[in-house]
Formats: structure tokens, C-alpha cells, sequence
């Protein structure tokens, strides 16, 4: 399921057909959590707050001041960095949107515009660098 590109034709973000918001909605309490101090945006969250994302089956992050649903604060993120794309059954993927300085799960850097499977344990890094944010 997740090896499919979410890109079209003309290398836009396109969400994966799966891409769809959780079947319990707000029940199963999907949310992510900043592990960086005061990371303003769409969403605005300081250290240890996480953001509800159980109602919509994509959220896009990023720098940019509009067009995102999470908005990231660190220098090396990507006015459209990522996103965070759901199934029905709220299983949580990470796509790297052919961010400049990186989208990391575990560590590893992800291809861009490939879902990769976001396990609970695993933190994601947006960017690289003392300033990149990070979620769980």
C-alpha cells in the first residue's frame, strides 16, 4: 500500500487513493506531538502539546504562512515540507514533498513522494540541523 508515489504527472503532491480521514474519527485519538520549543502555526502548539489530526485524511506541513495544517518553525523546513497522510483505519504515513533539507523517520531520510509507514515509535524530523523540527 505504501510503495505507490503520491506525485502526479506534472510532479505535484497528489494524495495515494488509500489516503482516506480514520473510520472512528476523534475516537481512536490520532494526534502528533512537537518535541521542539514554541512551533507556531496552523496549529499553534509549544513543547509537548500535540495536534489532533484524527479528522482529515491528509495534513500538509510546512514553513509557509498559508496552505499548510501544521505549520513547521525550524530554518531548514520547506515552505510544503511533508505530509502526514491516514488510512481508514487511522494507520498514520509520512511523505517527504520533495522538501530541500529532508523529511527523517527514525533517522532515515525518506524518498520523496513515497509513503512511508509511520509507527508510533518513531520520531520524524523535518529538516536537519539544531533548529529542524520533530514530532512523535
Amino acid at each position: 500500500m505504501a510503495s505507490a508515489l503520491a506525485v502526479d504527472s506534472q510532479g505535484r503532491f497528489q494524495p495515494p487513493r488509500w489516503c482516506r480521514p480514520p473510520r472512528d474519527g476523534g475516537a481512536s485519538s490520532q494526534s502528533v506531538r512537537f518535541l521542539a520549543e514554541d512551533a507556531p502555526g496552523a496549529e499553534r502548539v509549544r513543547q509537548g502539546e500535540e495536534v489532533c489530526i484524527a479528522e482529515k485524511a491528509v495534513y500538509k506541513l510546512g514553513r509557509a504562512d498559508a496552505g499548510v495544517d501544521i505549520r513547521l518553525r525550524g530554518e531548514s523546513a520547506s515552505r510544503l515540507h511533508a505530509a502526514i497522510c491516514q488510512d481508514v483505519d487511522g494507520k498514520k504515513f509520512l511523505v517527504d514533498l520533495r522538501s530541500t533539507q529532508g523529511t527523517f523517520l527514525g533517522g532515515r531520510r525518506l524518498e520523496p513522494y513515497t509513503p512511508v509507514r509511520w509507527p508510533q515509535e518513531l520520531r520524524a524530523t523535518f529538516g536537519c540541523g539544531p533548529t529542524a523540527d520533530v514530532l512523535e
